[in-house]
């Protein structure tokens, strides 16, 4: 007999109930699987929650989508999309959807799936997806399916009858054919990966063999995900939080925004806050992000809290993955260009529609609690939306940001009204405590805001005066450089500091804004080490084996690294003991011990501010000779300047 998660007891218990399709599926599984074999009922996977999910120890994991449909009332076209009812409305395939849970996995859920997968296409195999139609015969889904084939067949047979009679030319005429030789393949593969109550025992047999790629510490993170551990509340830590701390922690239902300068503690007031509301009402609590990388750093701040509660209870995500996951769980069919270049536009008009899920009301999980962080990178629609959608009507939602890190260049005076209307006035919080009161990079941060940013934003400067006797001194070193292209210089120095210093490894982030710079500066620290790193984007090697594997095809390049650094930023760990390399977009909201910062040229205000603000012990910048910030370095007291680096 197979485990399965949650009982079947808990499962019963739920507020939406399981389908019959669903239950009947379950207890298949569970009654002829043996013990090796763990089975999933509706996961909670950062706002994903796929049907079934069945997994054994070195063979791979299969993801099932349950439909209780009857399929006389649905028809595929020739160009393999679903159609319903008598108004022949188009649908999102059944496939479409158990293949978006696939793509997550690999993007989304898992850390290092995505490049082991640009580097293996073999890794793609491990995990398995089906479609249980619940109640219908082979009859059913065979006509299903004939008559598509039929479909397009006739199509084909059309076309050749153009070419034949010369109405159509050889090119267009073979993009056609082409086309629909596609689409008879991917319809032939959904026939293939469809299931009936007379052909469950597919499922039984899909994941008997081992398969040698998915290996224990593949298992171990899919475990990690589809059956979270629980947090107990020794595990914590003994935080102290201060009066205005103390109120903001309390999970109350209603709204509220909170802004603070870098390193005041917003994270760690969301993170209990987030725990509070989790003990309040035993609900999922859904943790929004602009930036990807915030998610770990998110969790090991709920981890710090001395509670008892379980890691299922939270969905950490940023907005555009959880609206994409949305999108693909509502069945939404989205069509977007062909040109490469119109698809960003696209998916920024799909994001910000404040009618995107109008139709799809019934079918959304609605949260109590829904904390949303970097509220400076948001549009006013995304929080609609979010309002909209997936709050529920007596829920708490409660917005964290600072402004001073606005280097996606939002308007502030829009931030200020639509984006933030309705949450009540600004909580502000003004101690930093990053560093101590008394260091000079928190002196030097009140500082660049003084000069650089108060006459842009409707900020508060942060608080350095002294509430204890310390005599702590942050290191804080100034080298100037001329090129970025004198890498040798720039990471032999690198390397001097930190030997010089005895810093670990685990304590050291170096950011930049020019991702191909850190690129190669990243692979130099590997070789010269001949330790590991850890990136926020993809390794020299791979970029170079991408590159001349789609010469010809820019735009599946761009494809591949944006998969690759959605996975890498996703599963950025600032405690793997490595040396971590990061742009600074993608490092805003992170700290470090210590922060080597490659501050360029062409980096302008909020880029600069946010870079100098994330380190908690020592500064080390090196700055372009021709940056317009070179002279307020080189004025701040505390900064020594002792060597010079040039192309």
């Amino acid at each position: 007999m197979a485990e399965i998660e949650p009982s079947f007891e808990n499962i019963n218990r739920l507020k939406v109930k399981p389908t019959d399709g669903e239950l009947y599926l379950l207890h298949y599984l569970v009654d002829n699987l043996d013990s090796e074999y763990e089975v999933y009922f509706q996961p909670f996977l950062n706002g994903d929650m796929p049907d079934i999910v069945i997994m054994r120890k070195g063979a791979g994991v299969i993801i099932v989508e349950v439909k209780d449909w009857n399929l006389n009332s649905y028809k595929i076209d020739e160009t393999n999309k679903w159609h319903v009812g008598s108004k022949d409305q188009v649908i999102r395939s059944p496939f479409e959807q158990v293949f978006g849970y696939k793509s997550n996995m690999f993007k989304l859920h898992i850390s290092g799936l995505a490049e082991k997968n640009v580097m293996n296409k073999q890794f793609f195999n491990i995990l398995k997806p089906f479609v249980y139609f619940h109640g219908e015969t082979k009859l059913g889904v065979d006509h299903l399916y004939d008559s598509v084939e039929s479909s397009i067949r006739l199509a084909k047979k059309s076309l050749n009858n153009d070419f034949k009679n010369q109405n159509i030319d050889n090119n267009s005429y073979n993009k056609k054919m082409d086309y629909f030789d596609i689409k008879i393949r991917q319809v032939k593969r959904d026939r293939g990966i469809s299931i009936y109550e007379g052909k469950t025992y597919k499922l039984l047999e899909a994941l008997k063999q081992d398969h040698i790629l998915f290996q224990d510490d593949i298992y171990d993170e899919f475990k990690r995900y589809l059956k979270p551990p629980y947090h107990i509340l020794n595990q914590g830590i003994d935080i102290k939080y201060d009066v205005k701390q103390t109120r903001l922690i309390t999970s109350i239902p209603g709204f509220k925004k909170i802004k603070g300068v870098a390193g005041c503690g917003k994270t760690t007031i969301l993170a209990k806050r987030a725990v509070n509301a989790c003990k309040r009402h035993g609900g999922h609590v859904l943790i929004l992000t602009y930036n990807k990388t915030l998610r770990n750093f998110i969790r090991d701040k709920i981890s710090e809290v001395r509670e008892d509660f379980s890691w299922g209870s939270f969905g950490i995500t940023n907005y555009h993955s959880f609206i994409s996951q949305m999108l693909n769980e509502c069945g939404i069919k989205l069509s977007p260009p062909q040109d490469y270049a119109q698809v960003s536009a696209y998916f920024d008009g799909i994001y910000s529609n404040e009618s995107i899920f109008d139709e799809y009301v019934d079918d959304l999980y609605k949260y109590k609690t829904i904390l949303i962080d970097e509220i400076q990178d948001y549009r006013p629609e995304w929080v609609k939306i979010i309002r909209k959608y997936f709050l529920e009507d007596d829920g708490e939602m409660v917005i964290f940001g600072d402004d001073s890190q606005n280097i996606y260049n939002r308007s502030s005076s829009q931030n200020n009204s639509a984006l933030v209307r309705g949450f009540g006035r600004w909580e502000s919080l003004t101690k930093s405590y990053r560093s101590k009161v008394d260091s000079p990079l928190t002196s030097m941060s009140k500082l660049f805001q003084s000069e650089y940013l108060v006459s842009k934003y409707d900020i508060d400067l942060v608080d350095v005066s002294p509430t204890q006797f310390s005599l702590s001194f942050d290191l804080m070193k100034g080298i100037i450089f001329s090129d970025i292209a004198d890498l040798k210089g720039i990471y032999k120095s690198i390397l001097k500091y930190i030997k010089a210093e005895e810093i670990h490894s685990n304590d050291v982030t170096i950011i930049s804004t020019n991702i191909n710079f850190l690129r190669k500066l990243d692979e130099a620290i590997r070789i010269e080490t001949n330790e590991k790193t850890q990136t926020t984007f993809e390794t020299e090697e791979v970029y170079l084996n991408l590159s001349d594997k789609y010469q010809k095809d820019s735009s599946e390049l761009r494809r591949e690294l944006e998969n690759i650094r959605g996975s890498k930023k996703f599963s950025f760990n600032l405690n793997s003991g490595l040396i971590k390399v990061s742009t600074v977009h993608s490092f805003k909201g992170l700290e470090s011990a210590t922060i080597i910062y490659i501050l360029l040229k062409e980096d302008e205000d909020e880029m600069v501010y946010t870079g100098i603000t994330r380190a908690k012990h020592n500064s080390i910048i090196f700055i372009q000779d021709t940056s317009k910030y070179l002279n307020f370095f080189k004025t701040e007291p505390d900064m020594q300047f002792d060597e010079i680096i040039h192309a």
